[in-house]
């Protein structure tokens, strides 16, 4: 019973556009509330608002991703407080003993349900890609990269570059 109330990871929609650091958040799992009769109701759970965003980086390189209303992903909770810690960066105390609570998330961008599920998602190469699949940056281990937007391509092989379609300017 006790397992019921730690938050470990819930798949969220986004509700408000980001302002690039953090944002309002959905759970796309319903909660359940038990009246005095023991009858279940499944309820909305709360939105989560002023949730960090993941950006995947490194080395003083970031990757970040526009991040709108209805976006789907995930949300992970902090075992303990994250309060200080966001606020000053580095190793901070810890401002009171919660754990697990829905106010101590992150958001992770991308993870989607197969109703979102994209087309055509490269299985061989790495790719920066619109949803749409008509712009698409893909790196391909021992083969280069591919530069594509509509019906215009550049690659960039060992061999060379190749231009197809369009014209140089």
């Amino acid at each position: 019973g006790l397992q019921k109330h730690i938050w470990t990871c819930l798949p969220v929609s986004v509700v408000v556009d980001s302002d690039g650091h953090t944002v309002s958040v959905q759970p796309t799992i319903k909660g359940q509330q038990i009246d005095q009769s023991g009858k279940v109701k499944h309820v909305d759970m709360p939105v989560l608002n002023d949730v960090r965003i993941h950006h995947m980086s490194g080395g003083g390189v970031t990757i970040t991703t526009p991040i709108k209303s209805g976006d789907e992903g995930i949300v992970v909770f902090s075992s303990r407080p994250i309060d200080s810690w966001a606020q000053s960066g580095g190793a901070q105390q810890q401002i009171d003993q919660r754990m697990h609570s829905l106010s101590d998330a992150f958001y992770i961008p991308g993870v989607r349900s197969d109703a979102r599920k994209l087309d055509n998602v490269s299985t061989s190469s790495t790719q920066i890609r619109t949803d749409d699949g008509q712009h698409v940056i893909d790196l391909k281990p021992g083969s280069g990269m591919t530069l594509t937007s509509g019906g215009v391509s550049m690659a960039m092989t060992p061999a060379g570059v190749a231009f197809n379609g369009g014209t140089i300017t």
